[in-house]
């Protein structure tokens, strides 16, 4: 990575890896919350329009109520499953 310098701010440790884990684990803010988007030990916010792929928050794309349900459907039908 010494070559390209420019990944190191992409890249993380051990520790800074799962940093967010351990947060949400023990964090009162995540205490009886589940299926949190997380970044970095917190809820990210809405990035830029044109921000790169690399950058903190996510895209205006990532909640999709209508394409999560379209996935949700298609996964039961792939694996067999009904939505009981």
């Amino acid at each position: 990575m010494e070559e390209h310098p420019e990944f190191s701010k992409l890249l993380a440790n051990p520790a800074q890896g799962t940093s967010t884990t351990a947060w949400a684990a023990v964090s009162k803010e995540s205490e009886g919350e589940c299926g949190l988007y997380l970044h970095e030990t917190g809820e990210p916010q809405l990035a830029p329009a044109h921000a790169p792929s690399y950058s903190d928050g996510y895209g205006a794309n990532t909640f999709n109520p209508e394409s999560e349900k379209k996935l949700w459907v298609k996964s039961l039908e792939l694996l067999g499953l009904s939505d009981d």
